[in-house]
């Protein structure tokens, strides 16, 4: 309570120098807020947008093809001597083996780039083609392209992996592995149960733990939902912000010209009544997205990447499944005896018959927490596994692996390191004729023989291969949408965002309780 004059100087200086605070970091970003709002909402519902792309050349130049660079392709199936199915994120594409003529190959997905990005391609003994995708797995029999949606009894719809076993399929979504007779006619997907890994902790990495608070997840499509509401009210408080400060300036200026003022008297009463209120009403949740939201990305993620914390009881968190949004990749070997899981957490083995507990063979390639985009048995004990880390190859029985690139072998990764390395390994196949092809995030690409450069992406490839509105969303709610004016300095942007955000959010609450306890006193 203030009881003298030097008290109420002291409590003024105080007053101003949080609204200080308060105002001008918030007009200056007022228009970055808008932007994270918006992408944030649209990242919540990628299904929803899924039909909906934009021209990559609307885009800077970093996210244009050039070199089929950018995940354009994942891998290649071989379905006749001269003949090859080309996929990953342009969908997929019927050529020869010289990649001279590619034939559009996606009639019957639906309309949207993201609804045609392909994880996985399996072309069985039968002669039949699976395709998995984000929302679910397609079938068709070559050469008729025709693709059918296969209903898959999982709310995890989104196919990372396909594989054939023993006359079955083997369908694994990131939480689960399912199991059916290569007949679409009488398509039936059983569940399999996957044994725990050993020493299993019945705890959540911290990172996917806050992924979920931070989009509301974790209250399934309810706390989305509350999230879309948080995102909105961000936009309202961006909007009555930037109003209440402008129109002292703009009463001034009508003033001098002798104008009406009502309009613009009006206008501050009632953006200072709603931003007041609407802040009031969100404040929790605004600091909280704020301050998540910075540790999922470098360089704050780095510190939480590997941490593991307690399940929270009553969420999606709190499942039964050691797996659940764990699983990446898998390899059924018939030399070993059983099948081998790529996950976000490394590489395990598992029986033939899923008994045992799960165990983590020695010698593994550095994974990248970005995912694997490259599994496959490339010779007798020896494996491919290409991550955002590199493209290694993995001996697991004589525990060591090698970069398939260099030779080198791996030193150990600090957890203290960036998420991914110098070679950003997104895709990779080898072809009948032997012709070995990597692909880099980055640079494209990569003839790994000697029969000369892989032919440049056709025109009517790049013309069909926009960017979805969810993709487009996350590059801007990652900031990377600004790197082609500020480099690699784009990095620190989610970060910042988060610390003005927060003190935003804060030197407003003390602005308003310090006004309300003074219209009180």
């Amino acid at each position: 309570m203030i009881n003298s004059p030097k008290d109420l100087k002291c409590d003024t200086r105080y007053l101003k120098f949080f609204r200080k605070w308060h105002r001008w970091p918030g007009v200056i970003m007022a228009f970055f807020f808008i932007l994270w709002a918006i992408s944030g909402i649209v990242m919540n519902h990628r299904k929803l947008a899924s039909g909906l792309d934009i021209n990559r050349k609307c885009l800077p130049k970093e996210y244009r093809y050039v070199n089929w660079n950018n995940a354009a392709v994942k891998s290649a199936v071989n379905i006749a001597k001269d003949s090859l199915l080309v996929y990953g994120n342009i969908g997929i594409w019927l050529t020869d083996t010289l990649f001279e003529h590619f034939s559009d190959f996606n009639a019957g997905f639906p309309e949207g780039i993201d609804n045609r990005k392909i994880s996985s391609l399996l072309y069985t003994r039968k002669g039949n083609l699976y395709a998995g995708t984000l929302f679910g797995i397609y079938y068709t029999q070559y050469p008729y392209g025709k693709w059918e949606r296969m209903e898959l009894s999982s709310k995890d719809q989104r196919v990372q992996w396909l594989t054939e076993k023993d006359g079955k399929i083997l369908i694994l979504t990131r939480s689960g592995l399912f199991q059916s007779m290569d007949d679409p006619a009488n398509f039936h997907a059983e569940r399999l149960h996957l044994p725990p890994p050993v020493g299993y902790d019945n705890k959540a990495g911290l990172f996917r733990t806050i992924w979920v608070i931070h989009s509301g997840e974790i209250y399934g499509d309810i706390g989305r939902l509350i999230v879309d509401l948080v995102g909105l009210i961000v936009i309202l408080l961006a909007i009555t912000g930037t109003l209440h400060f402008s129109m002292p300036y703009a009463l001034r200026w009508l003033k001098k010209r002798k104008r009406s003022l009502i309009t613009a008297s009006s206008t501050k009463r009632k953006s200072a009544k709603w931003h007041k209120k609407a802040g009031i009403w969100i404040f929790l949740f605004i600091l909280v997205n704020a301050i998540t939201g910075m540790f999922l990305r470098p360089p704050l993620l780095i510190t939480i990447a590997n941490a593991r914390i307690g399940k929270i009881p009553w969420s999606v968190l709190d499942s039964p499944n050691p797996w659940e949004d764990k699983l990446r990749a898998i390899i059924y070997d018939e030399e070993i005896g059983g099948y081998l899981f790529g996950t976000s957490e490394g590489i395990y083995y598992a029986d033939a018959e899923l008994k045992g507990e799960m165990v983590a063979p020695p010698g593994q390639p550095p994974i990248s927490v970005m995912g694997i985009n490259i599994f496959e048995k490339s010779g007798s004990g020896r494996y491919m596994v290409g991550t955002f880390n590199g493209l290694y190859d993995w001996y697991p029985m004589e525990g060591f692996s090698r970069n398939h690139i260099t030779g080198e072998t791996p030193g150990k990764i600090s957890t203290g390191s960036k998420p991914f390395g110098d070679q950003m390994a997104s895709g990779y196949f080898e072809t009948s004729n032997g012709r070995e092809v990597y692909f880099d995030y980055n640079i494209g690409a990569v003839s790994l023989d000697a029969k000369g450069k892989f032919p440049a992406m056709p025109i009517k490839i790049l013309e069909n291969s926009p960017i979805s509105w969810w993709n487009f969303a996350l590059e801007v709610h990652t900031g990377r949408i600004f790197k082609y004016l500020i480099g690699d300095f784009y990095i620190l942007i989610v970060p910042l965002m988060g610390i003005f955000g927060t003190l935003l959010v804060i030197s407003g609450l003390v602005v308003w309780i310090k006004l309300y306890v003074r219209k009180n006193r």
